[in-house]
């Protein structure tokens, strides 16, 4: 309600805005009555009876050469007046209000005047459809009105001059308060943007319209400026007028007097006494808004107020109340309404203060059980009690202190315990923040630290809420930490149930390995260990209190044992490998060494014995199925043969060389040395009998 009566109040006291009108005020004359000018130059169209103010305050009809007003794209022409014509004309005779496309009229000497401009009619008058479209709402001013602002206002010389706007001569008129318009100053060019910056403030442009002569041609377009004034000029019997040109040598404004049948151009004003009488009923409407608050609020204030509106109306209902009387009705309608919203401020004031008393009050109730807060309700405490006692008494003013020294007081202890809060709060969320980190796990899951981390950013991002109390926003904390040991119960469920489905596959992986391996005798160790491994999985598998990483550990045991059991099984069958290169190769030494001795008669014995050993190692070299021991076996059985037989032919160094030679081109070199078999296999040289040599 305080609000409203202050739009109220703010508006009354604005300028009353009349349509096509400046807002700037001209005074003219030394009584201190003042106009406002309308916002261009008065257009008229024959065809369609209408009149307007020009859009622009540059824009004038002109001829066909020069002006700025169309139709579409047709150029407007004074020069085309007739009652027919339907462009825009602004050139009129003298008085022409009733009669505004008469021109060339035959000069009557009996009169000693033109019959048609005889008789002045005010061109405001008539209804004009940009500028309220009220008939009388405007007039012309006259003769000594024009000569006032031009010679005589304060400070006049300053407020006039000629200047080009938008590319268009003519001359300004400045308000008489343009000293106070944001340091603006005549300048003697505008373009059109800066043109409407002065336009807003009220100041006038008068284009260079030119005349019409009784020939119906127009002339000085562009040069210079001739504006009707309504009444006769004192030196003569012709109308008077404000003319300005533009001359070569040195442009020159006067007032003055012409004749009467010449076309020239129309400004209106708006008196003072209309503006005056349209804030009167301004203000009366404010009143009456104010009236409504007062019957519905405050009941004993409004036969006051309504008195004084009853007053107002029936000075606004006078259509001969004077221009004084109007001014009186306003004064004294504003200050009825002033005393009443004194009254009003008063117990605006007294309300204000009761409510904030007990709001204060009600918020120290809240804080001053509650030990954190201990030294903020004391501090708020201290100034409700002074308050309180305000109620009552003081003044509107000291009412008014106290409220806002209590506003600013609560204001201060809610700030007080939301910083206390939102340190607790902080302190909380720290804590949180190491609660949730406390959940993680050795062998947790990507998802489950991804749980951890989003729970940790969904706390930093918690603000707190002046909404709720410290227990509530904690409590708001704490349901994330919840939630989180819900979450990865949950996750560490599907990811044991995965883990153990992942040590299923792994034993089924290595189950299958084992029955590949386990019936080769060259692997039963190997075998024999793998079956163990899978056994102890297979026991975690089972178990139902196995935790995810003792079923992650289990399932990487696995893995690797099935690795090593690859890798013995390759060293086994390397190994294997190597003692039948070693085979072979101890059957193709004795085999050389046979060549060499099995045609001397004399070695016959001997040769046919280590003919059937070399036979018998040979089937087991040639046995796919033989074992890594049976092999073993063949090269002690050969090395043996060998070396006994050669003991037996004892030492012919010529054997020796030719069997040395012969070995060469084996895979393994064979050597044969003081009547000793050697292989030198790798950089290491073995014995007949397959042990290393140092």
């Amino acid at each position: 309600k305080l609000i409203l009566f202050s739009l109220i109040l703010l508006s009354s006291l604005t300028a009353f805005a009349i349509e096509g009108a400046l807002k700037g005020k001209f005074t003219v004359n030394a009584n201190g009555e003042y106009v406002v000018f309308s916002q261009g130059n008065l257009q008229y169209q024959a065809s369609s009876g209408t009149w307007r103010f020009a859009e622009n305050q540059w824009d004038f009809v002109g001829n066909a050469e020069k002006g700025t007003v169309y139709i579409g794209t047709t150029k407007c022409d004074n020069t085309l007046i007739s009652s027919s014509y339907s462009g825009w004309i602004d050139l009129y005779g003298w008085g022409t209000g009733k009669n505004p496309t008469a021109y060339n009229n035959d000069f009557d000497y009996d009169c000693e005047c033109w019959p048609d401009y005889a008789e002045f009619n005010d061109w405001g008058a008539n209804k004009i459809s940009n500028g309220g479209n009220i008939t009388n709402m405007w007039r012309t001013l006259t003769w000594k009105e024009w000569d006032y602002i031009i010679y005589t206002r304060d400070n006049h010389a300053n407020l006039q001059g000629f200047a080009t706007v938008n590319e268009i001569k003519g001359y300004v008129l400045l308000p008489d308060d343009w000293a106070n318009q944001n340091g603006l100053s005549l300048s003697s060019n505008y373009t059109a943007e800066q043109w409407h910056v002065m336009d807003s403030l009220g100041a006038v442009f008068l284009p260079t319209a030119g005349c019409r002569m009784e020939n119906r041609q127009v002339q000085t377009v562009g040069k210079g400026g001739y504006y009707w004034a309504s009444t006769m000029w004192d030196l003569s019997t012709s109308p008077g007028e404000l003319s300005f040109y533009y001359y070569e040598s040195q442009p020159e404004a006067r007032t003055g007097g012409t004749y009467n049948n010449i076309g020239q151009s129309v400004r209106l004003v708006f008196d003072q006494i209309h503006i005056v009488r349209e804030n009167l009923n301004d203000t009366i409407a404010k009143a009456e808004e104010l009236l409504l608050v007062v019957l519905n609020y405050y009941k004993d204030l409004s036969k006051t107020l309504k008195d004084a509106v009853d007053d107002a109306k029936e000075v606004a209902n006078d259509d001969n109340a004077t221009l004084l009387n109007i001014e009186q009705a306003i004064e004294t309608l504003n200050n009825k309404m002033a005393y009443i919203q004194s009254e009003i401020d008063f117990r605006k004031a007294k309300e204000k203060l009761q409510a904030e008393v007990d709001a204060a009050k009600a918020y120290y109730n809240t804080i001053k059980d509650v030990p954190d807060y201990a030294g903020v309700a004391a501090e708020i405490l201290e100034v409700i009690k002074p308050a309180e006692s305000l109620i009552n008494a003081g003044s509107k003013e000291l009412k008014e202190a106290a409220t806002a020294e209590l506003i600013d007081a609560v204001a201060k202890a809610k700030e007080d315990v939301a910083n206390i809060n939102k340190t607790a709060f902080a302190t909380c969320k720290t804590e949180q923040k190491a609660a949730a980190d406390a959940q993680a796990q050795k062998w947790d899951s990507e998802a489950c630290k991804a749980l951890i981390t989003k729970a940790k950013a969904d706390i930093d991002a918690l603000q707190y809420d002046e909404a709720k109390t410290l227990a509530e926003n904690k409590a708001t904390i704490k349901a994330v930490v919840d939630q989180l040991s819900k979450d990865l119960a949950a996750q560490r469920a599907v990811d044991l149930a995965k883990s153990k489905a992942a040590l299923s596959d792994v034993i089924e992986q290595a189950t299958i390995y084992h029955s590949e391996i386990k019936e080769n005798p060259d692997y039963v160790k190997i075998a024999t260990v793998l079956q163990t491994a899978i056994e102890t999985a297979q026991a975690v598998l089972d178990s139902e209190t196995a935790t995810k990483g003792q079923v992650d550990q289990a399932a990487e045991t696995l893995k690797a044992a099935i690795e090593q059991a690859k890798e013995d099984v390759k060293k086994a069958d390397e190994a294997k490998a190597e003692s039948k290169q070693t085979l072979t190769d101890s059957i193709a030494a004795a085999t050389a060494f046979l060549d060499e001795i099995k045609e001397n008669e004399q070695f016959a014995d001997i040769a046919a014995e280590l003919q059937a050993e070399i036979e018998a190692v040979q089937a087991v070299l040639d046995n796919s199925e033989s074992t890594q021991e049976e092999i073993d076996a063949a090269i002690e059985q050969i090395a043996k043969a060998a070396a006994k037989a050669r003991q037996s032919v004892g030492g012919h160094e010529n054997i020796d060389q030719i069997v040395n030679d012969k070995m060469r081109k084996c895979e393994n070199e064979k050597i044969i040395t003081g009547g000793h078999l050697y292989i030198r296999s790798n950089g290491q040289i073995y014995n007949a009998l397959g042990q290393p040599m140092r």
